[in-house]
């Protein structure tokens, strides 16, 4: 899967918490984060407000400038997390 920038985050396969073709979300410092993990960036605050807010609301809310491919892996990333895909794969309906 090619990379996705979302802010300053980066979806992404080539990362060592990635595993078996499931991009993982990683920081600008390289910190990896699960769907259900506080995430927040000035980037994003204009979209999501200033909390935190769990990863699979960044990835899942940016998935209109992905590829198919790329939203491939998103919705790969975003089902690690049962209870949190079900809540937000009803608010960004799957494409």
């Amino acid at each position: 899967m090619e990379d996705v920038t979302i802010g300053v985050y980066t979806l992404t396969t080539a990362h060592p918490a990635s595993h078996y073709g499931i991009p993982t979300l990683v920081g600008p410092d390289g910190t990896a984060y699960g769907p259900a993990d506080p995430v927040n960036c000035p980037e994003t605050d204009a979209l999501f407000g200033a909390e935190p807010f769990p990863a699979i609301r960044l990835v899942l809310g940016s998935r209109s400038a992905m590829t198919p491919e790329q939203r491939a892996g998103a919705y790969l990333y975003a089902q690690q997390w049962p209870e949190g895909y079900a809540r937000w794969a009803t608010v960004f309906r799957q494409d």
